[in-house]
């Protein structure tokens, strides 16, 4: 927090700077600690003791403790126990994508038609390709496979085999609760939750309305660790495979 006080400058209220102000402020406290005899009436004609700095001692005293009081209010209001932000979902893009069941993909290899080949990764996240058989797509991203299919080609049929992997269809994401239509839906790139509940026909009839509190949503999605819940909020960006509970969380 900057504090600021006259003749000093804004300050943060921490270790580096509230030291110096505190060196300051012992100066001026024993400054004006200081009692110097001067001229004066005292009883039997003695001389009397007074303050050097009277008239001005008290003004000097507020000005002096004042930092100290906004130190400490400064650190008062600063509170340790707070929670930290929640981390943001990292930015997706579908060039990072793993593939799954579900996900359709077209092979070409340039020059060879016959090898081209369009599948749908079974349910052990495999394609069937021409001369090479079973071919491991699932967990792999579009970039992956294609590296892996020209190397087995290379290494027995083709010299130096130009490969292309398309995603052709991508598995459909799933909307749950409080939506009118409750189900599954085919995804889109950039597809976000807003985008997902329009598609589900809305929030159901005495749900969320504009201005209203929102209901919670929670994202299921699957990953190299397994499935892990992503609280959401309506611009959040969805993934293939993706399973959107409205109104309902697990936390």
């Amino acid at each position: 927090m900057a504090l600021s006080w006259p003749l000093l400058p804004e300050f943060q209220a921490d270790s580096d700077t509230a030291l110096p102000i505190l060196h300051l402020t012992s100066i001026l406290t024993g400054l004006m600690r200081y009692d110097a005899v001067v001229p004066g009436i005292g009883w039997g004609g003695r001389p009397m003791k007074r303050n050097m700095f009277d008239g001005v001692t008290v003004a000097l005293r507020v000005w002096a403790m004042a930092p100290l009081l906004a130190i400490a209010l400064a650190g008062c209001a600063a509170d340790p126990a707070a929670d930290p932000a929640p981390t943001p979902e990292p930015a997706i893009s579908l060039a990072d994508y793993a593939l799954a069941p579900g996900d359709r993909v077209r092979v070409t290899v340039w020059g060879q038609p016959d090898l081209t080949t369009e599948a749908e990764l079974d349910a052990g996240g495999q394609i069937a390709m021409p001369l090479l058989g079973a071919v491991e797509a699932g967990g792999r991203t579009a970039g992956a496979l294609r590296a892996g299919i020209a190397e087995r080609l290379d290494a027995r049929y083709l010299v130096d085999p130009k490969v292309a992997v398309e995603i052709v269809r991508y598995r459909p994401v799933f909307v749950l609760g409080g939506v009118e239509r409750p189900g599954s839906y085919g995804y889109q790139p950039a597809l976000d939750v807003r985008r997902a509940v329009a598609l589900a026909g809305g929030y159901r009839e005495g749900g969320y309305r504009e201005g209203g509190a929102a209901p919670a949503v929670t994202i299921l999605r699957d990953g190299t660790e397994g499935r892990r819940e992503i609280a959401a909020r309506p611009d959040t960006v969805l993934l293939p495979g993706d399973v959107i509970e409205i109104g309902q969380s697990r936390r």
